[in-house]
């Protein structure tokens, strides 16, 4: 089953996160990006894509040439998204684009949970680094999963992965320091940086 859905701002909270071994900025800007048809299967532990393919759209500063065919790579595990605490972890490569600049993702924040109508945005804040050429240009963003239903923490609670459809956006930052501070989903989706998704029904299956 599909229903269209347009992707709706959590509240923010600001995060700080570890922005691991990055100590130069080298890339400005930010894009968003879909599955464009692609879904996910996750649980507060693991992301696991259906393909390897997104699409950039609303691209800017140093992404805006880049063509929009980009990859995005499972997390097998260690998510720990509903630990009640900021997740540091060694870096593991998220997406790559077109240019052979890869995001690799350092730390993560806890699910958070906005209700919509017969739906709800899951929303998982991220920080980290790009890699290209050698240089490293500190990164943060935030991506959706578009789901059929009510759900919260206690959703978790089981052995059940949720299929998902997903966007998301992510920035290059100038901020040379060890800690990027990562203004979480609502106020990075509010800035309408996240394109529309479809939303898939929500399935449940055993892991």
């Amino acid at each position: 089953m599909m229903i269209a859905a347009i992707v709706s701002a959590p509240l923010a909270v600001a995060t700080v996160f570890n922005a691991g071994t990055a100590n130069a900025a080298v890339l400005s800007g930010n894009f968003s990006f879909d599955g464009a048809g692609n879904t996910i299967s996750f649980d507060e532990n693991m992301l696991d894509f259906a393909e390897d393919g997104i699409v950039l759209s609303l691209q800017n500063g140093d992404f805006a040439g880049l063509d929009s065919d980009a990859k995005i790579f499972d997390i097998s595990s260690g998510l720990a998204a509903l630990d009640g605490m900021d997740t540091v972890m060694a870096p593991v490569k998220f997406i790559e684009l077109s240019d052979g600049t890869t995001l690799n993702l350092t730390s993560f924040n806890d699910f958070t949970f906005t209700p919509q109508f017969g739906t709800t945005d899951i929303n998982l804040g991220f920080s980290g680094f790009f890699l290209n050429d050698g240089d490293m240009t500190d990164a943060m963003g935030s991506i959706t999963f578009q789901v059929i239903g009510q759900l919260n923490e206690d959703s978790f609670a089981g052995d059940e992965t949720f299929q998902a459809s997903f966007s998301g956006v992510v920035f290059g930052t100038e901020d040379t320091d060890d800690s990027v501070r990562v203004s979480e989903p609502g106020t990075i989706l509010g800035l309408g940086l996240v394109a529309a998704a479809s939303a898939f029904g929500l399935k449940k299956k055993n892991s």
